[in-house]
Order: C-alpha cells, then sequence, then structure tokens
C-alpha cells in the first residue's frame, strides 16, 4: 500500500548552531497546488548562509523530507507570507480542495 505524499511550508531562522525550524504550515497533498502556492511566496529564490528567515517547501513521503524550494525572506515578507498560506489553505481546504 502506497502512502501519499504530504506538503509543508517550514519557517527556518538563524541560530548560532545554524537554521533551526521554529514553524511548519501543512499545505495538503496535492503537489502541483503546493508548487503553484508557494510560488506565490515573497522572498528571494537565492538563499545563503547568511539568511536570517528562510522557507523551505518539503515534501514528505514515507517519512523522509525531500527540499523543493527555498525562499529568503525579510521579517515584512515573512508577515505577508504566513498571511497568504494561510488564505490559501483556507480556500484550498475549504473551497476547492
Amino acid at each position: 500500500m502506497m502512502k501519499e505524499n504530504t506538503y509543508f511550508v517550514t519557517i527556518n531562522m538563524k541560530v548560532p548552531q545554524g537554521m533551526m525550524e521554529v514553524g511548519r504550515f501543512f499545505i495538503g497533498s496535492d503537489k502541483d497546488w503546493a508548487m503553484e502556492s508557494f510560488g506565490r511566496l515573497r522572498g528571494e529564490s537565492h538563499t545563503s548562509e547568511d539568511d536570517v528567515l528562510r522557507l523551505d517547501l518539503l515534501e514528505k513521503h514515507e517519512g523522509t523530507d525531500l527540499l523543493l524550494g527555498q525562499l529568503s525572506c525579510t521579517l515584512d515578507q515573512l508577515e505577508q507570507n504566513c498571511k497568504l498560506i494561510t488564505v490559501d489553505a483556507f480556500k484550498y481546504f475549504n473551497l476547492e480542495g
């Protein structure tokens, strides 16, 4: 029996030891929709070790996370992105999904 993949957007913050996950949004099991939703987020796709805040799009399959995308963002962009993710998820799960 094959389990379906699930998708998450994680919020990561720079700490002295590296990047630490501080939040996670479940965005469903539809890869196309997850990629489309992540593509609407604000930030820079060019990430570096100097980034303070980063969003990752992850695909979870049988307990393993696969990184599908990353965005470096400012605190203001993170605020906007959290709103966008929440609105997108609400619409998808309640109106479209």
